[in-house]
């Protein structure tokens, strides 16, 4: 069933986003039967155990589809172009339109959010989901605010390695080449 949906929140740098429906908008028929999935511990996840993905891959035609795996390895850090991600690696079929939907354990809670897959001639069987415990306190700031606070020094800076230092006569450490106006660095008085 479609019911329309309001963008609560979202946060990039961890590929979450929290979105809302008004209850009025569920059918009758199907309002009562619908219960929010059960919470687990991805901290307790053990290589070797079940894991189940579900989500809406490729297009609308194959919605709610369900792929079986196991948990291949915890903890992968996976570089993407505009971020670095702690991944939980599972061998269920995590395909395009699947993102933001469950990986589901053993015990039938979700353990993950589905994320990222590798895709190569090489490779296959490589998904990757967010650990629901890194999860559970984004969604908890996307409902409270809206969005995610991070902190941030506020400077671009470029690293002052032993060989620059020495031939510019700089000490090692980090050239600061701006500072944020408004910025933690910039109330703290570091200049360019």
């Amino acid at each position: 069933t479609k019911v329309p949906a309001q963008l609560v929140g979202r946060d990039s740098t961890s590929d979450i986003a929290v979105v809302s429906v008004n209850k009025n908008e569920i059918p009758d028929s199907i309002r009562d039967s619908i219960k929010p999935a059960p919470m687990g511990n991805s901290d307790e996840l053990e290589v070797g155990e079940l894991a189940v993905a579900i989500g809406n891959p490729i297009d609308e035609s194959y919605h709610n589809t369900v792929t079986a795996g196991v948990i291949s390895a915890l903890d992968r850090e996976i570089s993407l172009p505009d971020k670095k991600l702690n991944l939980i690696q599972t061998d269920a079929a995590i395909n395009p339109g699947n993102s933001g939907g469950a990986l589901v354990g053993s015990a039938g809670t979700v353990i993950g959010i589905n994320t990222v897959k590798l895709v190569d001639s090489k490779i296959e069987g490589m998904g990757f989901a967010i650990p629901i415990n890194d999860v559970k306190p984004i969604v908890e700031e996307l409902m409270n605010k809206g969005t995610v606070a991070r902190p941030y020094l506020g400077i671009t800076g470029a690293d002052v390695t032993e060989e620059t230092a020495a031939f510019l006569d700089f000490p090692i450490g980090i050239y600061v080449q701006d500072v944020m106006p408004g910025s933690g660095a910039y109330a703290a008085g570091i200049q360019k």
